[in-house]
């Protein structure tokens, strides 16, 4: 489809279906964000969901080469990692955990890996999109995150831990001959040592119960990491900041093009959507940081084939254009309106199609769904209260049944 979009105008694409890879590509150069992210995204079995979304990094901040960091979970065995390549594909060797690992993945498509060991470096022959999804310590909720590629490490991060967190922890990775001149005595929190990885010349280090407020890192040689931070049933994630990075112009494209661009190589943004496993509803949302003409636009390319819906939303005074062949009412002019008759019945249709059944939303299902809580507190709360009523419930019962006995005798 072809999409123009005017300032600060949004654009929505909901899919029942995984919506990884999907190329969305600016035809002029205006700038505009994609935030992908899903409802409902699951990771470990026993029905523990979460809801994310985070901005896309676009494909000229991509890289070949990350290092990823997972937490020792006994309770939990994995973390899963997401790949997606670009339009030529990847090559991909996964270091770190035991043999090293091989994998291609072609152009626009994806690749879901299972982190079972707590460091992996990750090297590509061509750049990549990867999308990591921590759970929580205590009850399996996923996040996900974005890792910074070490291309794009730096010698300084500012970081802000939010407040209200009782657990806020920093992943540092840093090359190995470099880790004995980082200095923890800045950091009033526990640390662990660094640990090498196999075949690497990385090294990662946790900080950990770090306060909330912001955290200057510095260090004489580049270094990255992430930040996660836990309370419950609830977990967030990102990295500590992307670097060095030096973003390519978006390509022109001719107005003469447009119909033909969905079969183009050079894209500058590529979807990557937070649903691993499960998959239920994934959204995407764009925002045009400026003005374009009637003649500006962007595509969005894909070969999703199950059911997509758009919504659009625009500022007063401002005219959108969205041209899609999924469209199937006609569209006039305000000089060219059809007949009432007509115009009723597209009305009608346009009801009919746009209706959502109460029964079918998010809101109905949640209000009568009980949500499964596997903590031991939850369940021990349970057992207590039902104890408690049964005691009540049999005293009252009981005296009424010695009442009733000694007026029978």
């Amino acid at each position: 489809m072809t999409l123009i979009l005017h300032e600060l105008q949004t654009f929505q694409i909901q899919s029942t279906s995984d919506l990884s890879g999907v190329k969305i590509i600016s035809i002029n150069k205006k700038s505009f964000s994609v935030i992908s992210g899903s409802s409902y995204t699951s990771i470990q079995n026993g029905g523990l969901r979460d809801y994310m979304a985070d901005m896309v990094p676009p494909i000229a901040t991509w890289g070949s080469e990350y290092v990823l960091v997972r937490r020792n979970l006994p309770q939990f065995l994995r973390d899963y990692v997401k790949f997606v390549a670009a339009a030529s594909g990847a090559n991909i060797s996964s270091i770190g955990c035991g043999p090293v690992l091989y994998h291609l993945i072609q152009e626009f498509q994806t690749y879901l890996f299972s982190m079972t060991c707590e460091r992996v470096y990750v090297i590509s022959d061509e750049p990549v999109l990867i999308a990591h999804f921590p759970v929580g310590v205590g009850h399996g909720d996923p996040a996900m995150l974005f890792p910074t590629p070490v291309y794009h490490y730096v010698s300084k991060y500012t970081v802000y831990i939010p407040p209200g967190f009782r657990s806020c922890s920093i992943a540092l990775v840093m090359e190995t001959m470099q880790v004995n001149t980082f200095s923890f005595t800045r950091f009033s929190a526990s640390f662990t040592p660094w640990e090498v990885i196999e075949q690497s010349v990385y090294s990662t280090s946790w900080v950990k119960n770090v306060n909330s407020g912001v955290v200057e890192i510095t260090h004489t040689s580049p270094f990255g990491g992430h930040m996660i931070c836990e309370r419950d049933s609830t977990i967030i994630t990102s990295s500590i900041g992307l670097g060095n990075v030096t973003v390519k112009e978006p390509q022109e494209y001719s107005t003469s093009t447009m119909a033909d661009i969905s079969t183009t190589q050079n894209v500058n943004e590529t979807l990557i959507d937070g649903d691993s496993t499960n998959t239920r509803r994934t959204t995407a949302t764009k925002v045009v940081t400026e003005s374009s003409t009637s003649t500006d636009g962007i595509i969005v390319s894909s070969n999703v084939t199950s059911d997509v819906t758009t919504s659009q939303t625009q500022r007063s005074g401002s005219e959108s254009m969205l041209n899609c062949s999924c469209c199937k009412s006609p569209s006039y002019s305000d000089s060219d309106l059809p007949p009432p008759e007509i115009l009723l019945e597209i009305t009608n249709e346009l009801k009919k199609t746009l209706t959502v059944p109460k029964t079918t939303t998010s809101n109905y299902v949640r209000k009568h769904t009980c949500a499964w809580d596997t903590r031991t507190s939850s369940a021990g709360i349970g057992v207590m209260g039902i104890v408690i009523l049964c005691v009540v419930l049999g005293s009252i019962i009981t005296l009424d049944l010695v009442t009733l006995f000694q007026k029978r005798r």
